[in-house]
C-alpha cells in the first residue's frame, strides 16, 4: 500500500509540473499573439490594389 502511495504522489507531483509548464507556455503565446497582431495591423496600412 505504501508503494502504490508513492506512485499517487509522484504522478501528482509531475502533473503540477506539466500544469505549470503549460501555463508558462500560455504566457508566451498570448505575448506572441498579440505582438503578431499589431504587426498585422501595421502591415495592413501598407496593402494597396494598384497594379
Amino acid at each position: 500500500m505504501a508503494s502504490a502511495a508513492a506512485v499517487a504522489n509522484q504522478v501528482l507531483i509531475r502533473l503540477s509540473d506539466l500544469v505549470s509548464s503549460l501555463q508558462d507556455q500560455t504566457g508566451k503565446v498570448t505575448d506572441l499573439a498579440s505582438a503578431l497582431e499589431l504587426r498585422d495591423t501595421d502591415d495592413a496600412g501598407t496593402w494597396t490594389w494598384d497594379l
